[in-house]
């Protein structure tokens, strides 16, 4: 396995709780400024985007309701210009 890069290596996405039911904590660190956070049915289609600040190496984290959202199976993904996380939400 390839070691990580000193941008991948500050570059973090994390869900509490997963599975989830009414309202979900992102945690992230970001790298760089100017990152959007998405969230995505399993079909595909955009739900929800929220812009975010630069929070460097300690991270911040970001409330995200979903007390409105059908039960299923989302994808939660943090982009910046160079970079792309992932990870995927199960909703109760």
């Amino acid at each position: 396995m390839a070691a990580l890069g000193p941008v991948q290596a500050r570059f973090a996405l994390n869900l509490v709780p997963n599975p989830g039911h009414d309202r979900v904590r992102v945690t992230f660190a970001l790298p760089e400024a100017g990152a959007i956070l998405r969230l995505h049915n399993a079909a595909g289609g955009l739900v929800r985007s929220i812009g975010l600040e630069r929070t460097g190496l300690r991270g911040a984290s970001q409330e995200l309701q979903v007390s409105d959202l059908p039960r299923g199976v989302y994808l939660v993904r943090l982009e910046t210009l160079g970079n792309r996380l992932t990870r995927k939400l199960v909703l109760r």
